[in-house]
């Protein structure tokens, strides 16, 4: 018993030595009939997977710059202008200092061109040369603005045209322990998020009517906001949110997705 682990070495041994010298005087695996040992088929299987899965990679990203590449030309061909914006800040993205680039653009809903915009429905599908944008660009063509929600390989551009362009802000309580002076909301606790961020802002549905159910009662409105995500900042439910209209919310919800922001507003009384 005791010389069989130093068997087992010596046999170990002289089989790397068989395959070591059949590698060096029989590895031909591009001629007929070649039949490898065993470990070495495993080897040559193993190696092969490796070597198609990283060619496939090279594949998908060369038919990708492919596609951008034609849709540019498509773009060009029946799109207008459009400005990039890239964010560098949590303010003012559409700022002249964030314009990185100028490119044709075509962006429409439905497969075919076949119908136009609802009110409901903030999402397109864009036409560019996408090898120079990237999720959370902001895209400007005329009136009319949109964010970048996804890039998928091989599939359309998703993008959200934006209507409202919107402030977030945090409430902040007093430090101090003890007795503080009154710590409801106000303007000057709120810390600012986010500033002049241009996003969807749709209705969803009411509130709820008042219990009075008076013939003159009117009801919050509900709202259901997208925009694209900004590294350093996570929006949380109780966030104030201010729009251009002067109306405000509070965040309900808040899903952060790989498409962006989706959040769930209920209008607020001030």
């Amino acid at each position: 018993m005791k010389t069989l682990p130093l068997a087992v070495r010596i046999s170990l041994l002289m089989y790397l030595a068989y395959l070591t010298v059949w590698m060096a005087t029989c590895y031909a695996p591009q001629t007929p009939g070649y039949q490898p040992p065993f470990v070495l088929w495993i080897v040559d299987l193993i190696n092969l997977y490796i070597h198609e899965a990283g060619h496939n990679a090279i594949m998908i990203d060369g038919i990708q710059d492919r596609i951008a590449r034609g849709l540019g030309v498509a773009a060009r061909a029946i799109g207008a202008p459009a400005s990039a914006f890239r964010a560098s800040s949590a303010e003012n993205p559409l700022e002249a200092r964030n314009r990185f680039l100028r490119l044709p653009a075509v962006f429409h809903i439905g497969k075919n061109f076949d119908r136009p915009s609802e009110y409901d429905a903030p999402l397109w599908q864009g036409i560019f040369d996408s090898a120079y944008t990237r999720p959370g660009d902001y895209l400007v063509q005329d009136t009319a603005t949109w964010f970048i929600a996804s890039q998928p390989r091989l599939l359309p551009v998703l993008c959200v045209q934006v209507n409202r362009t919107l402030s977030f802000f945090r409430p902040e309580g007093p430090d101090a322990v003890g007795v503080n002076v009154y710590v409801g909301l106000r303007r000057d606790t709120l810390r600012p998020l986010l500033r002049n961020w241009p996003a969807s802002m749709l209705g969803a549905r009411a509130a709820g009517a008042p219990a009075a159910d008076l013939p003159s009662d009117t009801v919050l409105a509900n709202w259901t906001v997208l925009l694209p995500a900004f590294s350093g900042v996570t929006l949380r439910a109780g966030d104030r949110i201010e729009d251009d209209l002067t109306r405000v919310g509070v965040i309900a919800n808040a899903d952060l997705t790989d498409l962006g922001w989706r959040l769930a507003v209920r209008e607020v009384a001030v």
